[in-house]
């Protein structure tokens, strides 16, 4: 059977002391240092089984594919100016996330130029805006940082939840129940770190059952 082998997703581990250092660029017209320590799961897409997306469900997939920029670009910001290791970390799994959402693009026909837009800037004025917000909250402290890092993640999840729910494509709930899985472990790390810095965030999308749900989950990829 035929299928694409698309890109490893970052669902991320770092344990203290045992991870080597490791740094790379994206590309040229996105470049950002990547951190190192992560696990992957391999994703495919089956060719044979792809079948034509709604004008709705397209649109869908452009807006996770730009929600994977969004983290990607501000961890990268964020990370240059706090120089804090959950950060750093993050950024290979978020630039996998971006690599594979192209993919997955590729495969279902769906053109999508913006995500080739130079670090911090996106065509969607929503997103630009959005990011340009978080920037400016994310530079007044290391704790204002994480809650927006943590209000990306909140986003992310619900919105791929919502993804889920709405197709039943093997090849879809497959690669965005695998990001899924990434936001929750990420949104365990940010919120291990703003705790630890006395900080706290409050979900704006998720419900609060379900968002304690998550935090207060063990096993998967850990990460400091």
């Amino acid at each position: 059977m035929k299928s694409i082998l698309l890109l490893l997703l970052g669902l991320l581990v770092s344990l203290a002391g045992t991870a080597q250092k490791g740094y790379g660029k994206r590309n040229q017209k996105n470049q950002c240092c990547m951190g190192s320590g992560c696990c992957y799961v391999a994703a495919t897409v089956d060719q044979s089984s792809i079948n034509p997306l709604t004008e709705k469900e397209k649109s869908t997939m452009m807006m996770l594919a730009q929600e994977d920029k969004l983290s990607h670009d501000t961890y990268c910001r964020f990370n240059e100016t706090w120089n804090r290791q959950v950060f750093d970390h993050i950024l290979q799994s978020e630039s996998q996330h971006m690599d594979v959402m192209q993919s997955l693009e590729t495969a279902y026909g769906i053109k999508d130029p913006s995500m080739k837009n130079k670090r911090g800037a996106f065509a969607d004025n929503f997103f630009q805006h959005l990011y340009d917000s978080l920037i400016q909250e994310g530079s007044k402290s290391q704790v204002a940082a994480l809650q927006a890092a943590a209000y990306i993640e909140d986003r992310d999840i619900f919105d791929l939840n919502t993804a889920i729910s709405q197709k039943k494509e093997a090849n879809l709930l497959t690669i965005y129940g695998n990001l899924r899985d990434a936001s929750e472990n990420h949104l365990r790390a940010y919120m291990r770190n703003l705790q630890a810095a006395g900080g706290e965030y409050h979900p704006q999308f998720l419900t609060e059952e379900q968002f304690k749900k998550i935090t207060a989950a063990s096993g998967g990829c850990m990460l400091q």
